[in-house]
């Protein structure tokens, strides 16, 4: 049997043909200068909110050295440009930041909880290529082993897949995370893969990332993060950010998912602790699915 439709709230544009919002009842096309005017008059509206007090956690492996995959020098920088700008709230704590070989995937683990915000800058792999889905990729293995090459590309300790984050528990003190890479939040239009990723969701909020490939932009940080301090919702402030900064470059899809109760926290204001995600499996067994969204992108 077909599982029904799950209630969801599409935001879909691009910045290179014009602005297209598609909602259940209305297709409103709008060219991109009223995009950004909207956007300007949601900044001049919100410019002096303050933020509520959320903890913060950045982690970003830059350096990947004798990894196949090339450095992203700019990843750390992304993150600490995040963390400045929302840091212009001295309601706002920064928990741990870790770069380089100082990020690594048992770290994650054990820290990703416990903060209210979480960012992940580097690589990323899509579902299919390693087991556990779409995986985050790091260079170094604990510690004392700084470094993994080509043989261990597939090693488990060097990728941290949905499976991996489903049972380490997100939330219900992670309220948001960030996955400044490729690819995390691409399921393929599966719902085998969309059910895995939506599994990371136990009392998550939002989860932000990209359905495709994407450039590391470090400014897009500070373009995030200030939209943050601003009182922004936290969906309208990725996005809006990720337009300025991934427009000059391929295309690629700026994504959130999460619970539909949550669409529009903010620093400033968010909802009560969603479900944890359960599938729908039959009319009789019919989960949380109904509960949440993977349909809020933007395509740029």
């Amino acid at each position: 049997m077909q599982r029904p439709m799950a209630l969801t709230s599409s935001l879909v544009y691009s910045t290179r043909s014009g602005a297209q919002f598609k909602g259940p009842e209305r297709r409103i096309v709008v060219s991109r200068l009223s995009a950004v005017a909207a956007l300007g008059l949601c900044l001049a509206v919100l410019l002096t909110s303050p933020s509520t007090a959320v903890t913060l956690g950045f982690m970003a492996p830059g350096s990947y050295d004798a990894c196949p995959l090339p450095d992203r020098w700019s990843a750390p920088w992304y993150n600490q440009s995040l963390m400045i700008a929302i840091m212009q709230s001295s309601a706002n704590t920064t928990s741990y930041r870790y770069e380089n070989t100082g990020a690594f995937e048992d770290r994650m683990l054990a820290k990703v909880n416990t903060v209210g915000f979480f960012s992940y800058s580097g690589h990323g792999r899509t579902y299919g290529v390693y087991p556990g889905g779409a995986n985050l990729h790091w260079y170094a293995r604990s510690t004392s082993q700084l470094a993994h090459d080509s043989a261990m590309e597939s090693y488990d300790v060097v990728n941290t897949c949905w499976d991996e984050l489903r049972d380490v528990g997100l939330g219900p003190g992670l309220k948001w995370t960030v996955f400044y890479t490729c690819n995390f939040l691409t399921d393929g239009g599966s719902d085998y893969n969309k059910d895995r990723m939506m599994a990371m969701f136990k009392g998550l909020h939002l989860s932000l990332g990209f359905a495709d490939s994407m450039y590391i932009e470090p400014d897009s940080g500070q373009a995030f993060g200030n939209r943050i301090y601003w009182g922004w919702e936290l969906i309208n402030a990725w996005h809006s950010a990720n337009i300025m900064y991934q427009e000059p470059h391929d295309t690629t899809i700026s994504k959130a998912v999460g619970a539909l109760i949550s669409k529009h926290d903010s620093f400033n204001s968010w909802s009560s602790t969603p479900p944890n995600y359960v599938p729908y499996v039959s009319p009789s067994k019919p989960g949380t699915e109904s509960q949440f969204s993977t349909m809020w992108f933007v395509t740029i």
